[in-house]
């Protein structure tokens, strides 16, 4: 028996004629063929579980639209209407309450507003558990 390697540089093994006829005369115990449903349902579970990844792949890039809700006021028309430069609008919280982080409409997380002096960010306090 030799190690060699082919042309395309793949490692091999050379047999002589007398060790290939040794080989094939020792009684070996045949596995059973597979049946045509295992092989199929394990070609739809290697389907299943490509789609699978693909599918976490897509929705790992998918963006999602980020809204930090700090407070809310209802106003007249007629308050609407005068607001100028400079004016305040009241909110219905408290200058310490938490904001409200939403992804895609819902319900995310609450947080704190927190500024470097050049801009607003918000700090997780809290994640919404998943229902």
């Amino acid at each position: 028996m030799d190690n060699k390697k082919n042309p395309q540089g793949v490692a091999g093994i050379s047999l002589s004629q007398a060790e290939l006829d040794k080989l094939l005369a020792k009684k070996t115990a045949a596995a059973p063929a597979p049946k045509k449903e295992d092989s199929r349902n394990a070609k739809l579970a290697a389907r299943r579980a490509r789609a699978a990844e693909l599918a976490a792949q897509i929705s790992a890039q998918q963006k999602h639209y980020v809204t930090v809700i700090y407070g809310s006021a209802t106003l007249s028309q007629e308050a609407l209407s005068a607001l100028k430069r400079g004016n305040s609008i009241r909110l219905d919280r408290k200058a310490d309450a938490s904001a409200d982080i939403l992804v895609d409409g819902k319900l995310f997380a609450k947080g704190s507003l927190e500024s470097d002096g050049k801009t607003v960010s918000v700090k997780l306090t809290k994640r919404q558990s998943e229902h």
